[in-house]
């Protein structure tokens, strides 16, 4: 729980959010808060690290292995805000996960549309829109009540938004489909292979057990991967 949230929450997300007013006095304070709190919980699992980095962060306060735990406090738990954060990173998610599948360098500033069918919901998506455009690249993003069609883009769903990049300029839409129709061809072909495999009695009973769990996980990786393919096919039509 204390390396996934430091890991991916603080580290992935939370510095990344910050970084263009990263000298703001506010976000320097919980910078500090949550690291040296988080120095405090982690001590007992790793000792000298902590130890070493406390030295930096809180000098002069003795040993971290005497600190007080932290301690709940409950006037900076605001859960509009956790909310607005996990809106932010599910909506980011779904567009750099759009421009891998299509393979769109990261650092091409592309344009984006949200559709949201609830006022509430539109106007949490104005209030983050800045670190959405921010951290997904985006030169431009617009947000609208219902969702539209756009000639040329591939859309998605994240919670109860449609999310749409517009592609005009951006790729060659049908060069694009027949790389995605060759990789669903190869994908397809992948798994006939494994399933032959793993259907085959002599290959099951002779191989070790690990072995077989490998090719198993190999055969639903390439299912996930054509499912993924389908659906960037049909958004591209």
């Amino acid at each position: 729980l204390l390396y996934h949230f430091f890991w991916h929450e603080f580290c992935d997300w939370y510095l990344e959010f910050i970084k263009p007013d990263i000298k703001n006095t506010q976000n320097q304070v919980v910078m500090f808060k949550v690291l040296e709190k988080f120095l405090r919980a982690m001590h007992p699992f790793m000792p000298f690290i902590t130890e070493e980095i406390w030295q930096y962060v809180r000098p002069g306060t003795g040993s971290i292995m005497v600190q007080p735990w932290p301690h709940i406090q409950n006037q900076i738990i605001d859960k509009k805000t956790e909310k607005q954060f996990d809106i932010a990173v599910n909506i980011i998610t779904a567009i750099r996960n759009m421009r891998s599948e299509l393979e769109i360098a990261p650092t091409q500033a592309i344009e984006a549309v949200i559709a949201n069918a609830s006022k509430t919901g539109r106007e949490l998506l104005k209030d983050i829109s800045s670190h959405i455009i921010f951290l997904a690249r985006l030169s431009k993003l617009d947000i609208h009540e219902k969702q539209q069609h756009h000639a040329s883009s591939v859309t998605t769903v994240a919670g109860d938004s449609h999310v749409s990049i517009l592609l005009e300029g951006v790729i060659d839409i049908e060069k694009e489909k027949a790389k995605i129709e060759t990789k669903i061809a190869r994908a397809q072909a992948d798994i006939r292979a494994k399933e032959n495999m793993l259907s085959n009695k002599a290959f099951v009973e002779r191989a070790k057990p690990e072995v077989v769990e490998n090719e198993r996980v190999k055969l639903s990786q390439l299912k996930e991967t054509l499912t993924k393919l389908q659906g960037v096919k049909h958004a591209l039509q």
